[in-house]
């Protein structure tokens, strides 16, 4: 079958219903999850009891994280989050790439399918990718911002439709991409590349050249979400002060990232086969600009540009760290990409090499055989069986007998500090040790020095001379890890000193925990 033929049958909706297979699979039978999503939503709990990051706790990230975060610790935890990203990726991504098709394909009397059938194809392959690779399983973070970050950058390359020139769109432009750089501030790198396109935009259409109103505009929408997000602190007490301690502790803690490790890490990993793709499509594009003088105009709006922002979100990681799922951020550009592609193709653009073939067996390999891959693995586990829907989508990462235990301490007025996990103190309430991450914590334990806060006692100086204070005076009734943890043997050497403030004790069905209570005077 052709793939022009493919695109006009009913199997172009192939990879959204895999996408959503994918999602499913992940909602009810995924057993676990990363504890970066704990976490989050350990500080969106806090905000119910109205405790703001970097005044009470710490973590590497911006505020708007903890306040979207209270939606889903609100409704029950890590299924919730699932449901909003995945209804997040699907309505921003059918958006975007409706208007980028479309745009592509303005007033074109050439092309040998319907815009929509491709567009409906490309939303499914976007949402698919992003439910393929590394941490979707987990739903993280940059499946949400990539969404906004995509329908961001698509309003800004369009030229054709009648929203192009928009100031209101522009506007919402910015604003989607403050939300894609507050929720993963790697993407702030592309403010300046977005501004540029901007201004360019400005000057193809304005008639006074000294009146650069869709710039302002779109700076406009980016920093009044920017403020926004922060103004919370300027009605509280210190509260500008803690902010600034706060994002100069961010800064602090962010590390540079080698460009060998950086390439080894992208390609010769997980992800590996999607920076394959990406990579050789945008290669291909770029080599093929003077194949035909007639496209070579389209080739550069779109092809430098996310050149420009694959080499800016590089540089993004090579100045803090790289994580496997830090390759969903790459999806937007990616699907910009193949969506020029798959448009010039069926324009009877004039490909050298076998181009089209190159990128559709690549294409083939990434969106076959990793989902695949997820679909039998998760098969596997339907035998755990199902329960209530709430229960069912969020009850993950717990241990029951650990929680009924916690539950009925809690209400004997008990507090308590499960070190290695979050996710019992956003259940049930307990505040923590200002560590918005207990990696924090670990680090900590073991000498290291994440940040230095004056307002934070876990950063103090005298933490950082003393670290096991941070255990003693914490004054938790318990506190609890697990045996096989990576840093039980931290928690344990503070603890069964005779200088220690706890005792160990064992309980009968917590066998695979650590339980230290505290010694009454």
């Amino acid at each position: 079958m052709q793939f022009k033929n493919f695109l006009n049958s009913d199997l172009r909706y192939t990879p959204i219903i895999a996408a959503f297979i994918l999602f499913i699979f992940s909602l009810f039978f995924q057993p676990t999850h990363d504890w970066d999503l704990d976490s989050f939503l350990y500080l969106g709990s806090r905000l119910q009891d109205g405790r703001l990051i970097y005044i009470d706790d710490f973590e590497t990230k911006l505020p708007l994280l903890q306040y979207l975060f209270s939606i889903p610790a609100y409704f029950g935890g890590i299924g919730a989050w699932r449901i909003i990203s995945f209804l997040t990726a699907l309505s921003l991504g059918f958006i975007a790439t409706q208007l980028l098709i479309k745009d592509l394909t303005f007033k074109s009397k050439q092309l040998s399918l319907k815009s929509n059938h491709l567009s409906i194809f490309m939303t499914g392959l976007f949402v698919l990718f992003l439910y393929s690779l590394p941490g979707s399983d987990s739903a993280h973070i940059e499946i949400f911002s990539s969404s906004f970050l995509y329908l961001s950058f698509v309003l800004i390359l369009i030229g054709h439709l009648d929203i192009a020139h928009s100031r209101w769109h522009i506007f919402s432009a910015g604003i989607f991409l403050a939300i894609a750089a507050l929720m993963r501030p790697n993407y702030v790198y592309l403010t300046p590349l977005f501004a540029i396109l901007v201004f360019i935009k400005d000057r193809q259409i304005a008639a006074h050249p000294l009146k650069p109103f869709l710039t302002l505009s779109f700076l406009a929408g980016f920093f009044i979400l920017i403020l926004l997000n922060f103004l919370p602190y300027a009605f509280l007490d210190h509260g500008l002060v803690a902010l600034m301690n706060g994002l100069n502790a961010m800064k602090n803690a962010s590390n540079d990232y080698g460009f060998i490790h950086l390439l080894s890490e992208e390609f010769l990993h997980k992800p590996g086969i999607f920076y394959i793709l990406m990579y050789v499509l945008i290669g291909l594009l770029l080599i093929n600009t003077s194949a035909q003088s007639k496209y070579k105009k389209i080739l550069l709006h779109y092809g430098l540009p996310i050149v420009a922002a694959i080499l800016l979100l590089n540089l993004s990681l090579l100045r803090s760290h790289y994580y496997p799922h830090n390759t969903i951020m790459f999806v937007p550009i990616a699907c910009i990409g193949l969506s020029l592609f798959f448009v010039l193709k069926f324009k009877n653009f004039p490909f050298r090499v076998n181009t089209f073939n190159i990128i559709i067996f690549i294409l083939i390999i990434f969106v076959v055989m990793r989902p695949l891959a997820d679909i039998r693995k998760n098969i596997l586990r339907m035998a755990d069986g199902v329960y209530s829907f709430s229960a069912h989508i969020n009850h993950r990462n717990i241990n029951d007998a650990l929680l009924t235990f916690l539950q009925s301490q809690k209400h004997q007025g008990k507090s308590f500090l499960v070190a290695d996990s979050a996710i019992y103190h956003m259940k049930l309430h307990e505040p923590r040790l200002s560590d918005g991450h207990p990696i924090m914590l670990e680090i900590v334990l073991g000498g290291g020095r994440v940040v230095s806060m004056k307002n934070i006692y876990l950063f103090s100086d005298e933490i950082a001379k003393e670290p096991c204070k941070a255990l003693n005076q914490s004054n938790k009734d318990f506190v609890i890890v697990k045996r096989d943890d990576q840093f039980y043997g931290l928690v344990d050497q503070c603890l069964i000193k005779d200088t220690s403030g706890y005792k160990k004790i064992s309980i009968d069905n917590l066998k695979a925990f650590a339980v230290y209570s505290l010694k009454k005077l």
